[in-house]
């Protein structure tokens, strides 16, 4: 079964103290929106992850020693699993947004892409993270600020409260790139990476 454990949350604001109950363990098969019938795997590194190519090693295995050479049940669930790793909750959250949706991470990793290029920035400026998907089919982008020279190869982004701004991609834009979805690999190669669908954490400097 599901456990959680109580903790308290002081504000800085007004000194108040509010008990929470946070999570200590799931029992995913009592939560349907996140079981296996989704075939989904997500692995979260820090978002100031400095080696991604290391991180990436570790996803890979640790996800083999669970699933490809796991009991047999584990190794058929890995069969059709959708697998990717991603740096910080933004971007966690940003995958589980797309797909609730059911649109194509790829894809919109892409539009960010053709987003960065037609403003005449590099392909890791700034940090592009989806923020709400709008009735429609709309993307809402909020777009972040790297915390340090690209050079250094950090993936934290300013807080929040730091954004530079945001835009949005409308739901022609994505069916008219997922329309041309098979020259995705050719655009942006290091997209094809089936656990780095990431442009800010994949995109060469």
């Amino acid at each position: 079964m599901s456990t959680f454990y109580p903790y308290m949350l002081n504000s800085p604001a007004c000194a108040e103290s509010t008990e929470v109950h946070l999570a200590k363990g799931l029992h995913i098969t009592r939560l349907p929106d996140t079981d296996f019938d989704r075939a989904e795997y997500i692995a979260v590194e820090p978002e100031a992850t400095t080696d991604v190519a290391a991180a990436r090693k570790l996803a890979i295995e640790v996800f083999d020693a669970a699933f490809t050479f796991g009991p047999p049940i584990a190794e058929e669930l890995a069969e059709n699993m959708r697998c990717r790793l991603v740096f910080g909750m933004r971007s966690l959250r940003e995958k589980l947004l797309l797909w609730q949706a059911g649109l194509d991470d790829r894809v919109v990793e892409a539009l960010k892409g053709d987003w960065l290029k037609g403003s005449g920035k590099g392909l890791r400026a700034e940090v592009l993270r989806v923020v709400a998907v709008h009735a429609g089919g709309h993307i809402l982008v909020a777009r972040l600020a790297p915390t340090a020279s690209l050079l250094d190869g950090i993936l934290a982004v300013q807080p929040a409260s730091l954004v530079l701004g945001f835009t949005t991609f409308l739901n022609i834009q994505y069916e008219h790139r997922l329309s041309r979805a098979r020259h995705l690999g050719a655009d942006y190669p290091f997209l094809q990476d089936p656990w780095l669908v990431d442009l800010y954490a994949n995109a060469p400097d």
